[in-house]
């Protein structure tokens, strides 16, 4: 119950009116409220290991049930992650494609064919690629970018590399409602 109160006393909190159709909670949803309630969703699955056992369909429920929690954590990953870095505290998931092969593993068990409303199972297809794709293996890094600063925060302006060479980082659409953008894909521009 405490799960269902904290996601609940968060929504009603932020004021918002959530629709079916988001397509995530950003929104709404922060990472301190994510972070407790998923140890509350951990917590009802040891109880349940422990009384039924590992095996037992009343976890295989459970786990079900969870998705939703795990499409959060995996949509956010790197937003989060570095969420937990600043504040210097552990990370809940260490792996993101083995929790996305876990994942799509436990939709494919439940025939599960739409990750919202007014999807297709050609656009859920397509959904599992794209998240997949999402944690492939990172670029590597040249010389210039390992003398940059992870934490400095950066102005939307053009950061030069070198007189042909600079970085662009695209401004939000909602300006005077965003905060903070986490950035996970940065255009460099060659003139």
């Amino acid at each position: 119950m405490e799960y269902f109160d904290t996601l609940h006393d968060k929504a009603e909190l932020s004021g918002k009116y959530i629709r079916c159709t988001h397509d995530n909670t950003d929104n709404w949803l922060d990472y301190e409220t994510l972070c407790k309630a998923t140890t509350f969703f951990n917590q009802a699955i040891a109880v349940a290991e422990q009384q039924f056992g590992k095996n037992s369909e009343f976890v295989h429920r459970l786990r079900r049930e969870r998705l939703p929690l795990e499409l959060v954590w995996l949509k956010g990953h790197y937003k989060f992650k570095r969420i937990a870095e600043l504040k210097g505290e552990e990370f809940f998931e260490t792996d993101p494609v083995e929790a996305c092969k876990e994942f799509f593993a436990i939709c494919e068990k439940y025939n599960v064919a739409a990750y919202r409303e007014f999807n297709t199972p050609e656009m859920f297809a397509q959904f599992r690629e794209s998240m997949f794709r999402r944690f492939g293996n990172p670029a590597s890094v040249s010389e210039e970018f390992k003398k940059l600063d992870p934490y400095k925060k950066i102005e939307f302006e053009p950061l030069p590399l070198s007189q042909t060479m600079y970085i662009w980082f695209a401004p939000p659409k909602r300006e005077g409602e965003v905060q903070a953008v986490y950035i996970d894909r940065v255009l460099i521009i060659r003139e």
